[in-house]
């Protein structure tokens, strides 16, 4: 495939491999790799421990920009990426526009709604987890500008499905699709005797709801 006819990707997570917290950056690391596996030119667009902007190649078709959390690119005060920075630094150093964004992370809602304005693209939103802190919290403000904004959002479960077009009634369902986290399957050898066990991998936090 020559290089001028492969699909262009900017994606935007707050969490990549080695920057690992949870489900969601393993998710954003393993889909980002396959699409990149696949054929498609992809520019990761993630903060960075430098305090400048660093740039990595993989695979030949992914480039890594990591950006820092200082004042150049990043707002605390709104917890946001500066749209502008970002989005300059992403087309001079990824290889000019995308024909596609995908976000993963709430931090990057304005960043991609401008984006997909200014270049007139699609948005994909990977929705990881619904805002703990409810919708009218700062994330929870972000989350709906991305689920406002997106052509198509992602869950990995018919149940955050539903209660996400409860939160969003106004929202079109026919934009929102399940697809579920890849697993590697139990079989019937290695479950014999552990029916009533369970077990949990995640962060103990209240909102994961383990004690429950």
């Amino acid at each position: 495939m020559r290089d001028g006819s492969k699909l262009k990707i900017w994606v935007m997570t707050n969490e990549f491999e080695p920057k690992i917290v949870g489900g969601l950056g393993i998710v954003a690391t393993q889909l980002t790799r396959m699409l990149s596996k696949l054929g498609a030119k992809v520019t990761v667009l993630c903060p960075g421990n430098s305090n400048r902007l660093t740039t990595s190649n993989t695979y030949g078709n992914m480039r890594i920009l990591r950006f820092p959390k200082n004042s150049k690119y990043f707002n605390r005060a709104k917890h946001s990426f500066i749209a502008e920075a970002i989005i300059n630094s992403a087309f001079a150093k990824g290889g000019g526009k995308p024909d596609i964004i995908h976000v993963h992370s709430t931090e990057f809602a304005y960043t991609a709604k401008v984006a997909g304005e200014r270049f007139d693209l699609p948005i994909v939103y990977t929705c990881h987890s619904l805002a703990s802190q409810g919708i009218s919290s700062l994330p929870g403000k972000q989350q709906t500008t991305l689920i406002r904004t997106a052509n198509r959002i992602i869950v990995p479960s018919r149940w955050q499905a539903k209660v996400t077009k409860r939160l969003y009634p106004r929202i079109d369902g026919n934009k929102m699709i399940v697809i579920p986290h890849g697993v590697v399957p139990v079989t019937k050898g290695s479950s014999k005797g552990l029916s009533h066990k369970l077990l949990y991998v995640g962060r103990l936090i209240p909102s994961k709801g383990v004690e429950p």
